[in-house]
């Protein structure tokens, strides 16, 4: 387990301050502010420390106001609903007197029914593609510093993006991308952990695609940023394990929002999860319209 998962693990945990009630620290930030996929993990993992018969089923997540990275974080639980096949769990999250995400999971107890799946795209051997920080040593002069040294800076999720392009560099209008993603290390054998460390790495990269449909690059300095909200359905018993390849999608954008889809398919083809997320594309000053072409 590399140095920048184990630190990651260890703000996953929560110190419990009375029943249903947890404290949490904010974490190393992603940028400017707390990240959203950080809050989104600890409020689950708080949601799902009072379900000991169910799996995770699903989340929904609204990302109320910007954290802030020096303040230790409030998960206030609500149990909703104790029924024989579905548990929920609604959760406040609450930083300085302000609520700051509020969440409603849903864990469910597994049944024998139908089933079905999308097919796994055809995508490169993650093998084969640049890490991060090989993008980051071939960076031309024009990249600002700050952004090759977070490249350069271990992480505790490896990303590898399919068809590799200049992370900086204008972008060709195509909603859509697919990033292989993995953690860099192994995982204890705890599933609600290998839930939340799904759910943190299912907001890294998403509203990439509605980006990239403004042929802008990930890491755009013409457009703010923000996770407005964030909903993930689980298929499966998650299991974060290898790689996983995170197939991203945006159907739309308008009005200052941009809506991006995604699945997450383990590397035997298995569709363990998908999800939906709404996020602010708010002009910067000196910004010019752009459209997608297609």
């Amino acid at each position: 387990m590399t140095r920048a998962l184990e630190r990651l693990l260890q703000g996953l945990e929560l110190r419990e301050l009375e029943p249903d009630v947890y404290q949490g620290r904010a974490g190393t930030p992603l940028g400017r502010g707390l990240f959203g996929g950080h809050v989104a993990a600890q409020a689950f993992m708080a949601a799902g420390r009072s379900v000991h018969d169910a799996h995770p089923q699903s989340l929904h997540a609204y990302f109320l106001r910007a954290g802030d990275v020096q303040q230790p974080i409030r998960y206030e639980v609500t149990r909703s609903k104790e029924g024989r096949a579905f548990k929920a769990r609604t959760v406040c999250a609450v930083q300085g007197g302000q609520e700051i995400l509020s969440m409603l999971a849903s864990f469910h107890v597994d049944e024998v029914g139908p089933e079905h799946q999308d097919s796994m795209p055809l995508a490169s051997d993650p093998e084969d593609l640049p890490a991060l920080a090989e993008i980051a040593g071939r960076a031309p002069a024009h990249w600002p510093a700050e952004i090759v040294q977070h490249l350069q800076r271990p992480h505790p999720i490896e990303l590898r993006f399919d068809e590799p392009r200049d992370p900086l560099g204008s972008q060709d209008r195509v909603p859509r991308q697919r990033v292989w993603i993995r953690t860099n290390g192994a995982l204890p054998a705890d599933p609600l952990l290998h839930a939340a460390m799904l759910v943190y790495a299912s907001d890294l990269t998403l509203l990439g695609a509605a980006v990239r449909a403004q042929g802008q690059p990930l890491w755009t300095r013409v457009l703010r940023l923000a996770s407005l909200d964030h909903a993930l359905w689980f298929h499966t018993s998650p299991c974060f394990d290898g790689w996983v390849l995170y197939d991203q999608h945006s159907p739309a954008a308008a009005s200052g929002r941009g809506l991006a889809l995604g699945r997450m398919f383990a590397s035997n083809g298995r569709l363990l999860a998908s999800v939906a997320q709404e996020g602010l594309l708010r002009p910067r000053p000196g910004f010019s319209e752009m459209r997608a072409t297609d």
